[in-house]
């Protein structure tokens, strides 16, 4: 009795002890999580772009109207984007080298193109060694417009008026100068014989401003390209803006008639230039880009700077951009057939 007394008190001490071990074990609660109240940021969305310098390839040479909005716009794009933004130049093709290049690059934000359209439109559908379609490109920001082409003559010459110019053009082929076949400048060119049915020849230079030189130089007879080529020349009474192609009177030439007034409605088309992506942008990072560029263009620094280099501002978001090029498109379509048979294609 005695031994069975202790096994009992034995047996109740070690049950004791092994409940005891047994609540030791087992896992901690988890610890409640906070209520979500909207504050707390998608990780899963987050990124950290931009963190390094953002890169904008220019496809004409330095100094031209073209690299005039690239720098115009440049140092606010910095400061609304947060990192430095630097133009690179890349000339040759009419453009075509610098767009085959920003085409093929990787889509992450780093390598932009300045857009010039119909320019970039013309040159590959002219181009049969184009190797890339702009049209798979991300349209991000509109930022001109209203940057309409011209013709210009030297100062003192006898041709004052488009009519003059036709005129002169049937006793002989005068010369045109121009930037290259790819251009504006070349679709400028092509409407004015093919439309405006002067009797012409094309001189293309390597930049718009090689053209502006040449006509002032008195190398050709009249010259066609951006109305920003042409606003300092003019000023110093070295040239003479005869006629523009825009639906309305430049702002920069607010003398000088369109070819629409002079009976050529046919021969009207506008100029844009914004900025574009590599195909394939992640959306994120396309809408941090609009977001800068769109606080860039509306900077009233930005505003007033335009203004002094006689760039007209035309925002337009992304949307507004693709519809843009698109309608671009179209009047490179109307008139393929000469624009192809101009370049010797």
């Amino acid at each position: 009795v005695y031994m069975s007394k202790w096994v009992k008190v034995i047996a109740i001490i070690l049950t004791v002890c092994l409940m005891a071990a047994t609540a030791g074990c087992s896992a901690p609660a988890a610890p409640e999580e906070p209520a979500d109240n909207g504050d707390t940021p998608d990780v899963a969305q987050e990124t950290d772009y931009p963190k390094e310098p953002i890169h904008i390839v220019v496809p004409m040479k330095a100094g031209g109207s073209t690299d005039i909005v690239a720098r115009a716009i440049q140092p606010y794009l910095t400061k609304y984007a947060g990192v430095s933004v630097v133009i690179d130049n890349v000339e040759g093709g009419g453009g075509k080298i610098g767009v085959s290049q920003v085409y093929k690059e990787e889509p992450d934000g780093y390598q932009l193109l300045l857009g010039v359209f119909p320019a970039w439109l013309l040159t590959q559908r002219i181009d049969k060694t184009a190797d890339y379609d702009v049209h798979q490109m991300v349209p991000l920001y509109n930022i001109s417009g209203n940057d309409y082409n011209a013709i210009a003559v030297p100062y003192d010459s006898p041709i004052q008026t488009l009519d003059d110019l036709i005129q002169a053009s049937q006793a002989k082929a005068l010369k045109v100068s121009g930037s290259g076949l790819g251009t504006n400048s070349f679709l400028a060119f092509v409407l004015l014989k093919d439309k405006i049915k002067a009797n012409v020849d094309y001189i293309p230079y390597n930049s718009g401003s090689e053209a502006v030189l040449a006509v002032v130089g008195e190398h050709v007879d009249a010259s066609v390209g951006s109305v920003i080529s042409f606003k300092p020349q003019a000023d110093d009474k070295k040239v003479r803006v005869i006629a523009t192609f825009g639906p309305e009177r430049a702002e920069t030439f607010p003398d000088v008639p369109t070819v629409a007034e002079a009976g050529f409605p046919d021969a009207v088309f506008d100029i844009t230039l914004g900025i574009m992506a590599p195909p394939g942008l992640p959306a994120d990072i396309a809408a941090k880009l609009e977001s800068a560029l769109e606080q860039a263009v509306n900077d009233p620094e930005f505003q007033a700077a335009a203004k002094q280099a006689n760039i007209g501002v035309a925002p337009m978001n992304a949307a507004e951009y693709k519809q843009s090029i698109e309608q671009a498109d179209n009047i490179i379509k109307a008139n393929l057939d000469a624009l192809i048979a101009g370049s010797g294609q």
